[in-house]
């Protein structure tokens, strides 16, 4: 298995992104961020802390938007209310979505 560099790793993730529909924003939103995502080390090899800690924080904001805004449409679709529409552009707005 010829393992890919991470140029061609996000090029072949923005590729898959253009297949995707608009009508699916959390998929668009993780693939986005994975092929945002860089290396966390430094010139002489070691692990930059910040690096990672910038890398795990766009991870965990991206997957908390991702979640919220698929478990909003799956209460919509049971006939629930789900949030209001202030309410997740409150929180889409504290992780930089929109709001």
């Amino acid at each position: 298995m010829v393992v890919p560099t991470p140029d061609e790793a996000r090029d072949g993730i923005r590729a898959l992104t253009n297949h995707v529909p608009e009508t699916m924003p959390a998929t668009h939103g993780v693939l986005n961020l994975f092929a945002a995502l860089r290396p966390v080390a430094e010139d002489d090899g070691e692990t930059s802390l910040e690096k990672l800690s910038q890398n795990i924080e766009t991870l965990a904001a991206t997957l908390t938007v991702c979640v919220i805004t698929l478990e909003n449409r799956l209460e919509q679709l049971a006939g629930r209310p789900g949030l209001p529409e202030s309410t997740l552009d409150a929180i889409m707005g504290e992780f930089g979505v929109g709001g």
